[in-house]
């Protein structure tokens, strides 16, 4: 790896400070000043200076990763790696998606046999049905050719109701990669937080991953490399909010 972790995380990192930037905090004060709300203008503000925070740390880990990858000497990110696209579809292979999460058991016992099973039905030859615009996460492969697509996600914490959506994607995704490619892809879900939740389980543990996971499995140096870097811009960017001026005055936390 020609560039250490640590700096990929620093550089990455250095783009959540755009959110402090006197131009970003001028449009939310003029968006806001206008309005009635029992919430003053200046808290509001600090709301949409976390929400984007928030929103653009998301995005961080994902090209955080991308990079990692790419610097890694054996995997090559694929050129469709973090790109939005219109990509081939199948009616036949969207239903055996559909089926499969819908009608997972709340029990895990056989969920290695049905992800297995639910592999071996998709690779069988489909029609392409038309193109569908999607967003691909992750997508690199390894010296020999093998694809591997990722569907990342920062936190293991969304509402249950749009949980089993996650696998939905991530299972379309890789199918329609494999269809455009014309070469097998083997789907994940990465998790960058650790701490599985007791739902129902829709890929098997081999093809699901928590924390240092994915580094361990791709040989991608520490991931508690990263996470010491990341901790050191709490520092910074709580300094940042201390010294917040918003408007004519200076709020404090």
């Amino acid at each position: 790896m020609t560039m250490s972790v640590s700096k990929i995380v620093r550089e990455e990192l250095e783009n959540l400070l755009t959110v402090f930037s006197s131009d970003f905090i001028s449009e939310q004060i003029d968006k806001h000043k206008g309005k009635i709300h029992a919430v003053s203008v200046e808290h509001r503000v600090r709301g949409a200076i976390h929400q984007s925070l928030n929103i653009k740390f998301g995005s961080s880990i994902e090209s955080m990763l991308s990079r990692i990858v790419d610097e890694a000497e054996h995997l090559r990110l694929h050129p469709f790696s973090g790109e939005r696209m219109d990509l081939p579809v199948s009616i036949k292979t969207v239903k055996l998606i559909d089926d499969y999460v819908n009608n997972r058991p709340k029990s895990d016992k056989t969920v290695d046999a049905d992800f297995a099973n639910l592999k071996k039905a998709l690779k069988k030859k489909a029609p392409i049905s038309g193109y569908k615009r999607m967003d691909v996460d992750l997508l690199f492969q390894t010296q020999s050719g093998k694809l591997f697509y990722v569907e990342v996600k920062y936190n293991d914490d969304h509402d249950t109701g749009k949980y089993p959506d996650i696998y939905r994607k991530a299972l379309k995704t890789g199918t329609s990669l494999a269809l455009e490619t014309k070469k097998p892809v083997e789907t994940f879900v990465y998790y960058f937080n650790s701490g599985e939740r007791n739902l129902v389980k829709y890929f098997p543990n081999s093809n699901q991953m928590y924390g240092k996971d994915f580094f361990t499995k791709f040989q991608l140096g520490s991931y508690q490399q990263v996470c010491l870097e990341i901790r050191k811009y709490q520092k910074i960017i709580d300094m940042k909010f201390k010294r917040l001026t918003i408007g004519s005055k200076t709020w404090t936390q």
